[in-house]
């Protein structure tokens, strides 16, 4: 661009422009102060003025103040060291102030022009237009900022030219290693030459696409685990090259997800199963007791002698058993299953349970015409005891169930270093080494459809809910015609310094508290009726309600002060009994012991019973059970009602 003496640059400014070829490109020429002495026709376009307004100007009144000190730095480098080329420290990107204030984004390069003596005469300043590029890149960065996937993109060469933190923190690798690396070291061993192959093909029909569909696909990690990932291929342009935006996901979590979602999709349909195969069972077992119950009440209803009508009712009674122990099993079952039974756990001596177990099963033992022995044992456990209690008497249950007559049936323990091995140990049928392992399922019966053996099916499997839920361990030993062995490993405690207190078995029942009103409310006829009439068989004063405002008319102006209230939960009109029993109370000034009656399990319905203070029975409701409830409560001081109005 320099000839001899002073350069001529108007010519040589069309001449840089033609070879430009491109009106985009903005081509301007400064003296060495930094004046404007040329204006080409790129500039025009881009600035939006001409060469008239522009020559005589400064350069810098076209940049924002905080990019002026820059240019100076640059232009005065350029004088004082001659430099023709494109050196770095004269190569800037900026912003510039076109017509009407706008900003603009522009790549800017400036060279120096001498004259033959080797003193700068102008400078040639080259602007190109970059605001869309910037705009797409910040676009570009803000997008691999806030990815939650690894991204990275690759040239058509295979190297990465930009990579987001996600991509460092899937890989392994910091932001300058992977840098302008090949992409291929994050590619398994076993498919590097696919993936080359396959990376060219993109570029022959670069768009958005899956990669490997439905391929098992992963990536290395820089410890040389394959972790498997879900890659999609985007074609992006970075700088004028078409590039690929690799979106890596790590698939790890979603896979041991699904993982989990077919193990429990393969329980429910395990249970479901189970279920279909109880039902078709149930419906038989719950049917049998009663045709049996109407078959009796046909006897009774032509039998005149006493003993004929006595032997009938306690026929009706065993039958009566038999629904109320399938019902409770499914009750026990449905409350363990769903959370509803918090362990109480504590320390006790075990011998207190065992007695128990002992002497609640006994009678039934003798009945078969089996012997049920009891072990003492001196040892202090730590569990819940009560559930304890409930577990053991499953499997004593069990073993007299499936011992014959003349069986003998033992209940123990046998001291270990720091746990106690309770053990149930009959001679009864005994269970074939292939139903073993399905015997802790819900609804399953080993041996007992072909003996006349009467059972739900549910006492194993509430064993193994309880025991899963205290943490216990439970084993069983069986050689079918030798009988069974059940042991549970409980945690031991030594033993307490004082004298241990011993069991003192069942107490005796002592008379129900005869004479007390209570008021029943139910709205179920039946139900009603035949609490009523139970209760008065048992000579208490019954105050009959089918609704609480029946139930509230008894309590007006003080004419009946009920001993005890007793409601069931789920009540007609979106009533409950907890509201109609707090409502009953305030109107008598005073909290009356109540019993709550409920089918339903949830720990919410505990919580709030416990709240108001009532006793919370659940249904099927066994006469026995509820006398001892009403005597237990009518035996306790009545207290003030904090709810009265």
């Amino acid at each position: 661009m320099t000839g001899r003496g002073k350069p001529d640059l108007k010519s040589d400014l069309r001449v840089l422009e033609a070879i430009a070829g491109d009106t985009s490109l903005a081509v301007i020429v400064l003296d060495p102060d930094g004046l404007i002495v040329d204006w080409g026709r790129g500039a025009e376009s881009f600035y939006g003025f001409g060469r008239s307004r522009a020559c005589g100007s400064h350069f810098t009144e076209l940049m924002p103040p905080e990019s002026r000190g820059r240019f100076q730095r640059c232009l005065a480098h350029l004088v004082a060291s001659g430099t023709t080329s494109n050196s770095p420290d004269c190569t800037l990107e900026g912003a510039r102030l076109i017509d009407g204030g706008k900003h603009r984004e522009v790549w800017s390069t400036a060279t120096a022009v001498k004259d033959d003596a080797g003193a700068v005469q102008r400078v040639v300043v080259l602007e190109h237009d970059i605001t869309e590029t910037r705009q797409d890149r910040i676009r570009l960065d803000s997008y691999l900022d806030t990815s939650a996937d690894a991204i990275v993109i690759v040239n058509r060469d295979g190297e990465i030219v930009r990579c987001n933190g996600e991509a460092e923190n899937l890989t392994g690798y910091s932001h300058e290693e992977l840098l302008h690396e090949v992409y291929e070291k994050l590619v398994p061993d076993a498919v590097r030459v696919a993936h080359r192959r396959n990376h060219l093909d993109f570029y022959d029909n670069a768009q958005s696409r899956e990669m490997g569909s439905g391929l098992a696909l992963s990536i290395r990690h820089r410890s040389g685990e394959e972790i498997p990932v879900q890659i999609s291929l985007t074609p992006v342009t970075v700088a004028e090259e078409t590039t690929v935006l690799v979106r890596i996901r790590d698939i790890r979590r979603e896979l041991e997800i699904n993982k989990s979602l077919a193990r429990s999709r393969d329980e429910a349909e395990r249970h479901l199963r189970a279920k279909s195969r109880f039902l078709a069972a149930a419906s038989h077992d719950l049917r049998q007791p009663l045709q049996a119950i109407n078959m009796y009440l046909g006897v009774l209803e032509s039998q005149q002698d006493a003993e004929g009508r006595r032997d009938t009712i306690n026929r009706i009674r065993r039958s009566a058993d038999s629904i109320n122990e399938l019902l409770n099993g499914l009750l026990d079952l449905s409350r363990l299953e769903s959370g509803a039974i918090v362990p109480q756990v504590g320390s006790f001596p075990v011998s207190e349970v065992l007695e128990r177990v002992h002497n609640n099963a006994v009678t039934t033992a003798q009945q078969k015409g089996q012997s049920f022995t009891f072990m003492d044992c001196s040892a202090y456990v730590r569990t819940d005891k009560n559930l304890l209690e409930q577990l053991l008497m499953n499997l004593a249950s069990n073993a007299i169930r499936y011992t014959d007559e003349g069986g003998r049936i033992v209940l123990g323990c046998r001291h270990q270093r720091d746990a106690i091995e309770i053990r149930v140990v009959d001679n009864g049928i005994g269970i074939a080494e292939e139903h073993i392992g399905s015997i802790f399922e819900e609804y399953v019966r080993i041996s007992g459809s072909d003996r006349g053996v009467q059972g739900a099916g549910l006492g194993l499997a509430i064993v193994r809910q309880i025991t899963e839920l205290l943490g216990l361990q439970i084993r069983v030993r069986s050689q079918v015609g030798r009988g069974t062995e059940f042991s549970l490993v409980v945690p031991r405690i030594p033993r307490a310094r004082h004298k241990r207190r011993r069991a003192e078995g069942v107490a005796a029942t002592r008379p129900v508290v005869a004479g007390a009103t209570v008021l029943m409310l139910e709205d179920n006829a039946a139900v009603l009726d035949s609490t009523v009439q139970f209760l008065e068989s048992r000579k208490f004063r019954v105050l009959a309600a089918s609704d609480t405002a029946r139930a509230y008319a008894y309590l007006a102006d003080g004419a009946v002060t009920p001993d005890l209230i007793i409601s069931d939960y789920s009540l007609d009109n979106g009533e409950n009994g907890l509201e109609a029993i707090k409502g009953m109370r305030s109107r008598l000034r005073r909290s009356v012991p109540a019993i709550l009656i409920s089918g339903h399990t949830s720990t919410q319905l505990r919580h709030e019973a416990k709240l108001e203070n009532c006793h919370l029975i659940h249904k099927p409701l066994e006469p026995q059970a509820l006398l001892a409830a009403i005597e237990a409560l009518l035996r306790q001081p009545a207290q003030p009602d904090d709810n009265a109005e």
